[in-house]
């Protein structure tokens, strides 16, 4: 599972990566890197600070520093992701004065008048370029790498729109670190029942605020981030750990076995078992 909060970034050679992903589902998290998404095929939810959408083929996502963000899919997909540090563009830090929207739909590129496919076919055909060369590192690729992504930056600076004044403000509010907060603190206690009540108690608001920003910013509802977080949890543990499955059923906060193999098998499509077996074949 995908920390929540990633203070370190690892970067073998050059300061960027860049991936095909299939099928993502990550938990809300933050961390220093900017993010680029293209969405190759199929559909998913990409949530990033206080707006969330759901992205088809061709469409971007883009994750500045620090901003919070997860994934999920309901059906099948492919994406392309480059993640990169904020100052590998430049020193002054211009993701953060010029943040561009977080969500460019594939048809709003197409729409912006003749040029619109040109422009929209160059922007795909970096992102393939990117990860090709990231993926062969073929002779001078870090040049290569770096040229190309200096062009795909300067045109989405260039084309792509930028948040407004209000949005800027509302995605830096303090009901984002409100919830960063008690991400933390559910992060630690996850293994505990943990009440709404409770947490709002903990982060000094009511729990009907609590309760309507965290389903806004994170698009589920706390109890089902808690079953998601320990079914991950429990995931990592089947894998790393030779402990009976019952033991890390209660380890990870679930009162029954029978609870825990039923969570289990509809986050995952398969049950603790069955994962567990597969280890050893």
């Amino acid at each position: 599972m995908k920390a929540i909060y990633e203070n370190q970034s690892s970067y073998e050679l050059i300061p960027l990566n860049a991936i095909k992903m299939q099928n993502l589902n990550f938990l809300a998290h933050w961390h220093v890197d900017v993010e680029f998404m293209l969405v190759l095929e199929g559909t998913l939810q990409v949530g990033i600070d206080t707006e969330r959408r759901t992205l088809h083929a061709g469409d971007i996502a883009i994750c500045g520093s620090n901003s919070m963000h997860y994934y999920t899919s309901e059906s099948a997909n492919s994406v392309i992701l480059i993640k990169f540090l904020p100052d590998s563009i430049d020193k002054q830090g211009t993701w953060q004065k010029n943040m561009l929207c977080p969500f460019i739909e594939k048809k709003s590129i197409l729409q912006t008048g003749d040029q619109g496919q040109k422009l929209y076919d160059e922007i795909a055909a970096l992102f393939h370029c990117l990860y090709n060369e990231v993926t062969r590192q073929e002779d001078y690729y870090k040049l290569y790498i770096q040229g190309k992504f200096l062009e795909l930056c300067g045109l989405f600076l260039r084309h792509l729109p930028r948040q407004e004044g209000d949005r800027k403000l509302e995605n830096s509010s303090p009901s984002i670190q409100l919830i960063k907060d008690s991400l933390l603190f559910i992060e630690e206690n996850y293994m505990n029942h943990i009440s709404l009540d409770e947490i709002a108690g903990k982060m000094n608001v009511s729990p009907y605020y609590y309760s309507r920003i965290f389903n806004k910013v994170m698009g589920m509802n706390l109890k089902t981030y808690q079953n998601i977080l320990r079914i991950n949890k429990a995931k990592d543990m089947i894998i790393s750990d030779e402990m009976p499955i019952a033991e890390i059923a209660y380890e990870c906060g679930f009162n029954s076995v029978r609870t825990f193999n039923r969570f289990f098998r509809l986050a995952k499509g398969y049950t603790p078992s069955h994962l567990r077996k597969t280890l050893y074949h």
